[in-house]
Parts: structure tokens; C-alpha cells; sequence
């Protein structure tokens, strides 16, 4: 699996692949679970028991400890993979880290990264966007550590040569000329609008603002590092991933509330995006905002209501019609929006017959009942996809990554609440949130 598209999973950044199998999965935190700070060896283990009669999911136990250097890290020892790593840092004082300098600090980065290659057993990715930067490692266990201190060596010494700056800040002029940064979003700009560096403000970044800005980054931020890897793994190189960030980061900043994404706010009216693709495939987007007040049961009622729209919208397409669908809400953030996505080569039907289609199932779901049968297969089919999910060991890094201030995977309170759920609150829930304008966006 590419990792640059798990790292990318978030409201803020554009999916290389954001359709991608793995990414259906509800946000799974633990509410109600102290946050402890302690010394070095000593940790908080967390043992996650599945319910054996909705899903057939075994047992995850998460370590986690704040380090001597305030490091927070989190251990997943649980995995039968090759070992996954995330490790990020969060600036405290953002204000003189303008758009212009974090995109070309951005392309600075992520191409000293040592990113995938055909047959390469061990990888990295860096990147510095929305002013978090973030590795993701992929490797084998004989070359992790190696692959640590490589990544950890790129992120405290970039090439800050003069040849590779003017190399970086070209390419980013070039790409803002087209309006294609590296987090462009159409539609979900509409939602949470950005502030896109322009041609003059790229131009007139120095060489010496991306350092001034790289050093303010090292010494005042949040660290954060989780680790997904096998029992053995974890016992025989624990003190030593431990020791690599207590030697390479002596001193960060203690984590606090500054982690909170920013809350998306919902819109006022529905918008439609045409886009003219260039080719022969048909692909409709449209977009909810769910914007309740955070917490883990708004989280699984979401991922009930993206199952039911699927299967809606599946009784109202053409039997005969070859299309692929996905409905997905967005995984690892605070805030959630559901995605339908919809496209197809099958030239049976026309765009504008398959978007009314769309719209007539989503009218269905506000004004028709929903049958006691539809939700129990809703349910059900959480039940099993965030089994399935959890089953990779960088899907659970990356859990830990977003949402350790609300605990760990928990699968069994994930089915407690999934039975509890009513109809009756399914179809209140349903009724509130489809009944909200939308965003469509339609490439053909």
C-alpha cells in the first residue's frame, strides 16, 4: 500500500488514491480515558476486547508513555506485518510559518524522503503541509532503525543548498501557476476554505525564511511517534526506537489541546462543481458535513449512515449498469463529512440520469422509513470493516496518530454502541444530516 496516501488521510490534504478500500473505516477513540504521563519503561497498558458475538476480531493492547523529552509515543505490539511507523511534529507558534514557506519547506522535504521504490523493502515520507510535519515509515525489521535515523537525519538536516532551494521554489511556482498544490481540494475548499500562496508571495521566500522557519519548527513544537509492529519486534527494539528520539529530540514542547482540528463548518447552500475531465469516465462527488458535537457514538452512527446510503443508492441504479461506489466518511478527524462516490465508463447512462438518481436515494432515506432490516445489515457491515480495518497495522498507527487524546481502537465498544443504536435514532440522525446543503462535484 502506498503510504503517502494513508499519511494523507485527512480533511485537510488531497487523497493520491483517496478512494482507496482501506480508507472506509470509522474513527474508533475510547472515550473516557485518562491521559497519564510517565517516566520512561513505564506505560499504560490498554487491553481492547472484541465482542465475539457481532464480529470476530481479536484483541489489540496499546502501550503508550510520555518521555523524558515529552515525547508522546504509542506502541501497537500487536501486528503480524512488517513493522509501520508514524511519527509527527506540530509547531506551537505557527504565525511566521507563512502558506509560501510551507510549501516549498513541503517539496524540500518530501523529496529528500526516501520514498517508495519497486522491490524496496524499507521507505519513508516526509512532508511538512497544513504546518504539521510528518513521517510515515514502511520497512522490514533488519532496516527500521536504519530507516529511522535516515528519515530523523533529513528532517533535522535538510539540503538547504542553494541549488536545492531554487530547485524546490521553482517547482512550486510551476504548480501554483496551475493551482495545483500539493492539498488542493476543489469541493472541500467550499467547506474549509484555504489561503494559497501566490506567484508574488512564492517569489519573494528566501532561502533564509524556509531555514529561520525549519529551526522554529525543531525547537517549539509537539512530537508525537507511533509504532505499529509484532510482539517481538517491539520487546527486542523498544529501548532502542525510544532512545533515538530522546537523543535526536532533546527537549519538545509538552502536548496540549493545540492538537484539535480546526471545526468544519457546515454551508448554507448547495453547490455544484462541473469539471471537464478529458476522458471517457464519469465520476459524481457529493458531500455531507457532520457536524454535531464530537464524540465516539456521532462516530459510529456516521459510519451506519454511510452504509445505508450505499445500499440506497444501489436499489436505485440500473441492475445492468457497471459503476463502481463508494460512501466513506472521513477517517482520523475530529469533525466528519460522508463522500458518495460514484463513476463508471458504461455509457448506458447519461451523467445528469445518474446524478438525479444519486439525489432521488438520498430524498428516499430523508422521506422513506428506514426498515428495521436495512439497519441491522448497516450495522452489521460496520461491524466487519472496521474489523477488517483494524487488521493492518499501519491503518492502526494511524489511528493512534489522530486520536490518542480520545484513547485506542477499541472494537468492543464499538459493537456495544452499534447495538444500542435505535432505529428511531438512526432515522433522526439520517433526516438531520442528509436534510443539510451539499456539495456535488461532477467530472465527465
Amino acid at each position: 500500500m502506498n503510504i503517502k496516501n494513508i499519511q494523507n488521510i485527512n480533511f485537510k490534504s488531497q487523497l493520491l488514491d483517496k478512494y482507496i478500500k482501506a480508507q472506509n473505516a470509522a474513527n474508533n477513540p475510547t472515550q473516557n480515558q485518562k491521559e497519564t504521563s510517565l517516566p520512561i519503561g513505564v506505560f499504560n497498558q490498554l487491553a481492547c476486547q472484541p465482542n465475539k458475538t457481532n464480529v470476530n476480531a481479536r484483541e489489540f493492547i496499546i502501550e503508550k508513555a510520555t518521555l523524558l523529552n515529552d515525547i508522546v509515543f504509542l506502541a501497537d505490539n500487536n501486528s503480524s506485518d512488517i513493522p509501520k511507523m508514524i511519527f509527527s511534529i506540530l509547531p506551537v507558534d505557527k504565525k511566521e510559518i507563512k502558506p509560501a514557506i510551507c510549501e516549498i519547506l513541503n517539496e524540500i522535504l518530501f523529496n529528500q524522503s526516501l520514498q517508495s521504490e519497486e522491490n524496496k523493502p524499507s521507505f519513508s515520507t516526509i512532508d511538512y503541509m497544513n504546518n504539521e510535519l510528518q513521517c510515515s515509515i514502511n520497512s522490514d525489521e533488519t532496516e527500521l532503525l536504519k530507516t529511522l535515523n535516515d528519515s530523523i537525519d533529513t528532517i533535522l538536516y535538510p539540503d538547504f543548498s542553494n541549488k536545492n532551494f531554487i530547485k524546490a521554489k521553482t517547482a512550486v511556482i510551476e504548480r501554483a501557476k496551475t493551482h495545483q498544490f500539493s492539498f488542493a481540494n476543489e469541493p472541500m475548499e467550499i467547506f474549509f476554505p484555504k489561503k494559497y500562496p501566490s506567484i508574488d508571495e512564492l517569489e519573494q521566500i528566501s532561502l533564509d525564511d524556509i531555514k529561520k522557519a525549519h529551526k522554529k519548527i525543531i525547537e517549539n513544537s509537539q512530537m508525537r511517534v507511533c509504532l505499529s509492529s509484532t510482539s517481538a519486534f517491539y520487546k527486542e527494539n523498544k529501548d532502542r526506537v525510544i532512545g533515538i528520539f530522546e537523543k535526536s529530540f532533546p527537549k519538545m514542547k509538552k502536548e496540549t489541546e493545540i492538537r484539535q482540528a480546526n471545526r468544519i463548518k457546515p454551508i448554507e447552500k448547495d453547490y455544484r462543481i462541473e469539471i471537464s475531465s478529458g476522458n471517457d469516465e464519469l465520476s459524481i462527488s457529493k458531500f455531507y458535513v457532520i457536524s454535531d458535537e464530537n464524540s465516539f457514538k456521532k462516530e459510529i452512527e456516521t459510519s451506519i449512515l454511510a452504509k445505508l446510503i450505499k445500499n440506497r443508492i444501489k436499489d436505485f441504479m440500473p441492475k445492468d449498469y457497471d459503476y463502481t461506489l463508494v460512501v466513506d466518511k472521513s477517517t482520523f478527524i475530529e469533525d466528519d463529512y460522508l463522500e458518495i462516490y460514484l463513476s463508471s465508463k458504461d455509457k448506458k447512462c447519461q451523467g445528469g440520469e445518474i446524478e438525479k438518481r444519486i439525489n432521488d436515494s438520498i430524498k428516499s432515506l430523508i422521506n422513506n422509513p428506514i426498515t428495521p432490516m436495512e439497519l441491522e445489515k448497516a450495522k452489521k457491515e460496520t461491524a466487519e470493516e472496521l474489523s477488517s480495518f483494524c487488521s493492518n497495522s499501519f491503518n492502526r498507527a494511524a489511528i493512534l496518530m489522530q486520536n490518542y487524546s480520545d484513547g485506542v481502537i477499541n472494537i468492543s465498544k464499538t459493537n456495544k454502541i452499534l447495538n444500542e443504536i435505535t432505529l428511531d435514532e438512526m432515522t433522526k440522525f439520517t433526516k438531520k444530516h442528509l436534510s443539510k446543503s451539499s456539495v456535488t462535484e461532477v467530472k465527465a
